[in-house]
């Protein structure tokens, strides 16, 4: 089947819930988190966004500790990619701000691998926002 075809899309949203499921598991928004970051990006190139959105809704990181805060962070680029995918312009900034403000609070740190601080943010802004 052709790249983006329904098999694709299938193994795609398979991929994403399997890993959602196992972070359900530990149950906890922290393992949760980076499950849901790596499917909302699968399940968009999948052409699944309504999916990602529900993901995304679907999980709340506290803000209590740096890990959590950038975790949260991360999430909100993901909100803001998001909505740049579904040409919802209004959409981009707020969660674009609000990762820019945990990213100033977190300074340089690399939890999960995520790679989130100011510089990161500020590349999100400049491909999200024209």
């Amino acid at each position: 089947m052709a790249a983006g075809g329904r098999g694709v899309t299938r193994a795609a949203r398979t991929a994403a819930g399997l890993a959602s499921r196992a972070a359900e598991d530990r149950d906890t928004p922290d393992a949760r988190g980076p499950a849901v970051y790596g499917g909302v990006y699968v399940l968009v190139m999948a052409g699944a966004s309504d999916l990602a959105r529900a993901e995304l809704d679907s999980v709340r990181v506290p803000t209590r500790t740096p890990v959590g805060m950038q975790l949260a962070g991360v999430l909100a680029l993901c909100r803001s990619f998001l909505a740049a995918v579904e040409s919802r312009p209004d959409d981009v900034g707020a969660p674009l701000e609000y990762a820019a403000e945990l990213a100033a609070r977190t300074g340089e740190i690399n939890a999960y691998g995520l790679l989130i601080g100011l510089p990161h943010t500020g590349r999100g802004r400049g491909r999200a926002l024209p």
